[in-house]
């Protein structure tokens, strides 16, 4: 989306299916299991612009909603098969058929592999993996008026990952451990001199057992001359996923439009070069109407509920698991009990709760000009309550343009990686000296960077205003 830069995009909201597929723990959509076949994909909405008054928290920049096709209209079988010059390859297949003269089914399966690629220097990336998933969907029409839903799937995934410790342990060349409170004193300019850790033995730490053998050496032109040891952390990143959707949705003598969706999801995700895994367990259920008063007024409305519940596992890992030295904490100079992990999860709860409720009135004041007010509550465990309102205006004065107004309130809530993950990138070996801490061997140095517990919700108050002209229907100008 426009306008905000990153490794990965936390201004927008995503929605797959009518699910809600924007993750609490990293705050970004995970697509690389989210993602469908061609072939079941109706059309990618992309509403630009704050959304919240209707969309909710995180539509900050915009929405992206993918809508799947209706059972019905992908009868028959399609396969797809994409090959690249490396040997990575996509194959996915679906079939189609019919039940019944009113309920219809879809099944589909994908599988995905990824050739290992090479670095700079030669050695072998081991980068490689898989992709694999399946997914289903059921369409039912009870009535006239009456519709019936139920779709799900499934994924796997597992790439082989390398993390470079070469340039994230150190030790200090002109200080002991007995100066370890002095020289992070000085924050920014240190007194000590600190070296990665060289092909040399007598530039390693005293004891040398509690780790890895050197994998080889790395040069860091840029950065220094001469080659140094290369340790690094070979690790499978795993993820897997399930879900399943149901929507039931009907209209009303009175012409109102009502649907009832519940959804659950189950996502367990392993990243193993750093030994962090978290597993999610995700409910949503909502309720959405809308419904026309009169011959000027449509108003739309809805509740929503959700609760998440988190399983959050740090481990330490060689080369970082110091168990014969201790680690000191340059946050608070003291010993830890342990050596840290490399990311950790700093918070006991693990459960969250979220409501919504959201009212929208869209008034036509004459038949070129239209009017929307609305408003959305949330009251959830990271943030508290918010209100979201928005309200826009346009204009079409003829077929081919339109003009409109618009100002929007929305929220973004941090992530729980933002506000409660510790991150200790890196250890710094202080020789032995006279110091009480350890005199045999000296001790390791981390310097933890934690998240921001306060870190509240990110607000933005949008004023908009733009122009959009279709001539015909293979062209189209807007200006915003």
């Amino acid at each position: 989306m426009r306008n905000f830069s990153g490794f990965s995009t936390q201004k927008f909201l995503g929605k797959i299916g009518g699910r809600e597929v924007t993750q609490l723990m990293l705050g970004s959509a995970n697509y690389s299991v989210d993602d469908y076949p061609i072939a079941v994909i109706d059309r990618i909405e992309v509403i630009r612009g704050p959304g919240a008054s209707i969309w909710g928290t995180n539509a900050v920049n915009g929405v992206i909603n993918l809508v799947t096709k209706h059972s019905g209209d992908t009868q028959g079988d399609s396969v797809r098969f994409l090959v690249q010059d490396d040997g990575t390859f996509m194959g996915d297949y679906v079939h189609g058929g019919q039940v019944s003269e009113d309920s219809f089914y879809r099944v589909w399966i994908r599988d995905q592999e990824y050739a290992e690629g090479t670095l700079d220097s030669g050695r072998a990336a081991r980068d490689d993996g898989y992709l694999r998933k399946f997914g289903f969907r059921y369409d039912k029409e009870w009535a006239s008026d009456l519709n019936f839903y139920i779709a799900g799937g499934g994924a796997t995934r597992r790439l082989e990952h390398v993390l470079d410790f070469s340039n994230r342990l150190f030790y200090s060349e002109t200080l002991s451990s007995a100066l370890v409170p002095l020289d992070y004193a000085r924050q920014g300019s240190l007194l000590s001199s600190f070296h990665p850790l060289y092909v040399d033995p007598s530039k390693l730490p005293s004891a040398t057992s509690f780790w890895s053998a050197p994998d080889g050496t790395i040069s860091y032109p840029a950065l220094l001359t001469g080659e140094i040891s290369r340790f690094q952390r070979y690790g499978e990143m795993t993820n897997d996923s399930g879900h399943i959707v149901s929507k039931l949705d009907g209209i009303t003598e009175s012409d109102l439009e009502w649907s009832l969706t519940s959804a659950f999801e189950k996502t367990d995700i392993n990243m193993g070069h750093l030994g962090f895994e978290w597993e999610q367990n995700q409910l949503d259920l909502a309720f959405d109407a809308n419904q026309p008063i009169g011959d000027s007024h449509r108003v739309s409305f809805g509740l929503g509920y959700r609760r998440t519940n988190l399983d959050v596992q740090s481990t330490p890992l060689e080369p970082f698991d110091f168990g014969l030295t201790p680690t000191v904490d340059l946050e608070t100079l003291t010993l830890l009990p342990s050596s840290p992990a490399i990311l950790e999860y700093d918070q006991d709860f693990t459960e969250f709760n979220r409501l919504t409720a959201y009212v929208q009135d869209s008034i036509h004041l004459t038949e070129e000009i239209v009017l929307s007010v609305g408003t959305k509550f949330e009251e959830n465990d990271l943030t508290g309550s918010g209100i979201q309102p928005g309200i826009r205006s346009s204009w079409n004065p003829n077929g081919s343009n339109v003009f409109w107004l618009g100002y929007s309130k929305a929220h973004r809530q941090p992530s729980l990686r933002e506000r409660y993950t510790v991150l200790n990138p890196g250890r710094i070996w202080y020789p032995s000296g006279a110091t009480p801490l350890n005199p045999t061997f000296g001790v390791w140095a981390n310097k933890p960077f934690a998240g921001g517990e306060s870190l509240d919700r990110e607000e933005i108050d949008s004023y908009e205003m733009g122009w959009r002209n279709r001539p015909n229907e293979n062209f189209l100008l807007e200006l915003s």
